[in-house]
């Protein structure tokens, strides 16, 4: 049976994870100031 080493898969995962919250980040700061936009002009 093939043996993965470790060392190799834990930086891989940890790269695809600041990958995905790098994203989620990104994607959350755009819906906050469309958001904030929306509401501002249901306001005035």
């Amino acid at each position: 049976m093939y043996k993965i080493d470790r060392t190799v898969v834990m930086p891989n995962q940890r790269l695809a994870l600041v990958i995905v919250v790098v994203i989620v980040g990104i994607s959350v700061a755009l819906a906050i100031g469309t958001y904030q936009d929306y509401t501002a002009k249901a306001q005035a």
